[in-house]
């Protein structure tokens, strides 16, 4: 019975004490919210630099994580890499993301370690015409029918064994058969396709339907075809390879020179370097010559990760500057509250509850200017910050505790330390240095916020740089010059003939040729000797764009 009356007194004393510590957390809301509202110009501050600081911060952690996960959905990723060769051929060094070797196809029965072997030829702006849908892609591959264990793309229709066993099979990506087919079956139906300098349409028959490649891949599909001839090597393809497993990739480098020697036929004097390159560091690390797509750069992802840094830093100091100087308007409603009874324990905890509403709301108001900003970077910035939605938020989420929390207790140091220091006698500091502090720190803020906007101006400058450097193409600078890519050779062998009778219309002022786009892939490439060339640069080839006389002038280049 004893013990019955002691567990009632504890359970009492426990209920008391929870009612107790919700009166006491409700008394503390409404004194941080009506605190808050009295000082609304300091905390639409404080909210709003938070706000915008963390709006930047999450969006670039966003996209460096999104950077960073490239290929690494594939199951195999860390036994998947790209076979690569660096030759050097009459003193020419280059090194090419592709192969064009005809044995390579050789490999899996002379390398056990090898699982698969998969070769990818590209179309190359390829010309596709679906009933009446006619577009062009350079997303088109013929490749071997062990593709899909390779790449594990789910197939929503076909089955993975079959689907390109047959020559002119073709599989086409989800978004290509929602835009041409809509919601009826392509399976069974045909549709016609011209490579890069073909001079005919070839006809294929539709024998599966691929979900479209992840967003965060270095190459992507629209259309895989088989090989008409799997027999025959194709002139270039990327190879990759699917290693057994606990076989490390220098087993194969180091017996590749021997097997070379052994199946290399040509009579020209050349030197084989191979590489296999795993495949989740190509889209950071890979720079090669005919890179299947524009590739990431690992300095913009250090660069923008300072950025982030510094951007919260500032945030964050601001917010402590800014409650600083609250703190110190805040005299009168602090003698108040010791006069009822609070101590310093009391008056911290209000503090941090006023930090916290405030970070609170500056996420949320974070949160929606992400959501807002999404069609902004796609237009403005090229790049998407979300290439899964708004969704990708949700995957932070332990970045946005940390933030949150750093920021709640950044916002209650200065009680902290005024309490610590001076025992939180705020009205000893002198009225005089109410009116001069928030000033200055104004001040500050300002100064602060604008060396990082100016870092962020700065860095997406650079990435627009680059990024127009190697992707633009100068045809299309001006809406009064139409450029017609890569055609066929029937095309080219009449060119003269195509160009002066062009230049009879009116319309036309003027009219000139390249071998590619300008800023595209450059195709050609030569050894030069000049006075004064660096020794390292002596065997690196000078890349070489043919052009018509009247190039320069058609660009009004000088």
């Amino acid at each position: 019975m004893w013990g019955d009356q002691e567990n009632s007194k504890h359970g009492i004393r426990n209920i008391i004490s929870i009612v107790k510590f919700a009166l006491n957390m409700n008394l503390n809301l409404k004194l941080a919210v009506r605190n808050l509202f009295n000082g609304r110009v300091q905390t639409f501050l404080n909210i709003a630099g938070l706000a915008l600081g963390f709006a930047c911060t999450l969006a670039i952690i966003v996209w460096v994580r999104n950077e960073l996960s490239f290929d690494r959905q594939l199951p195999d990723a860390d036994r998947i890499y790209r076979l690569t060769f660096e030759t050097n051929t009459s003193g020419m060094r280059m090194h090419f993301a592709r192969c064009w070797e005809p044995w390579v196809s050789q490999m899996p029965a002379a390398f056990p370690q090898i699982e698969q072997l998969v070769r990818l030829d590209p179309y190359r702006h390829t010309a596709l015409k679906f009933g009446d849908s006619k577009f062009y892609s350079d997303m088109v591959f013929a490749t071997d029918t062990n593709f899909f264990k390779v790449f594990n793309i789910q197939l929503i229709s076909g089955n993975e064994e079959s689907v390109l066993k047959q020559p002119y099979s073709a599989v086409i990506s989800q978004s290509i058969a929602s835009k041409c087919f809509g919601n009826a079956d392509p399976v069974g139906k045909t549709f016609l396709l011209s490579g890069e300098y073909s001079d005919k349409m070839v006809l294929f028959t539709i024998t599966g339907v691929m979900k479209d490649t992840p967003v965060n891949s270095h190459i992507h599909f629209e259309v895989l075809t088989s090989f008409v001839k799997p027999q025959d090597p194709p002139e270039w393809a990327y190879i990759y390879l699917l290693l057994k497993k606990q076989t490390k990739p220098g087993q194969i480098l180091t017996a590749l020179p021997t097997f070379i020697k052994t199946v290399e036929k040509t009579s020209d004097k050349r030197d084989f370097t191979p590489y296999l390159q795993k495949i989740t560091d190509i889209h950071l690390y890979s720079n090669k010559d005919r890179e299947v797509e524009q590739n990431g750069n690992v300095s913009i992802i250090y660069l923008f990760i300072v950025i982030a840094a510094v951007l919260l830093v500032v945030s964050l100091a601001n917010f402590y500057n800014l409650n600083k100087a609250r703190l110190l308007t805040l005299h009168k409603s602090i003698d108040i509250q010791r006069a009822m009874g609070s101590d310093n324990r009391h008056i911290i905890f209000q503090t941090i509850i006023e930090s916290a509403i405030c970070c609170l709301s500056s996420l949320i108001l974070a949160l929606i200017i992400l959501d807002l900003s999404q069609q902004f970077a796609v237009k403005f910035l090229g790049f998407n910050l979300f290439p899964d939605g708004i969704g990708d938020l949700a995957k932070i989420w332990p970045y946005v505790i940390l933030i949150f929390s750093l920021s709640s207790l950044t916002g209650s140091l200065p009680a902290v330390l005024s309490t610590l220091n001076t025992n939180i006698n705020i009205q000893s500091l002198g009225a005089e240095r109410i009116t001069k502090r928030p000033s200055s720190y104004g001040t500050l803020m300002t100064i602060q916020f604008s060396l990082a906007i100016i870092m962020m101006v700065s860095a997406i400058v650079i990435f627009q740089q680059k990024r127009f450097i190697f992707s633009q193409s100068l045809g299309k600078m001006s809406s009064d010059i139409l450029v017609f890519k890569r055609q066929a050779w029937e095309i080219r062998s009449k060119y003269t003939t195509l160009r002066d009778q062009a230049l009879q219309d009116p319309l036309i002022k003027n009219f000139t040729a390249s071998m590619e786009e300008p800023g595209g892939e450059t195709m050609d490439a030569m050894l030069v000797e000049s006075s004064g060339l660096d020794e390292n640069h002596k065997d690196k080839p000078l890349y070489v764009l043919s052009v018509e006389d009247n190039f320069l002038n058609f660009f009004d280049l000088p």
